[in-house]
């Protein structure tokens, strides 16, 4: 299993969310995939 590359803005705090959309790719379940959230108006995680 290789680690993918994941790049992007995630803070620490969300760390399980990266950790989660890196699952992803690790177990093959994706190609290519863009996710992002924000909080109050705020972007807090683009990866």
């Amino acid at each position: 299993m290789t680690t993918p590359d994941i790049r992007g803005l995630c803070p620490d705090r969300f760390a399980p969310v990266r950790d989660a959309f890196a699952a992803n790719f690790a177990e093959g379940s994706e190609l290519g995939a863009r996710f992002s959230f924000a909080v109050e108006g705020e972007v807090v995680v683009d990866l």
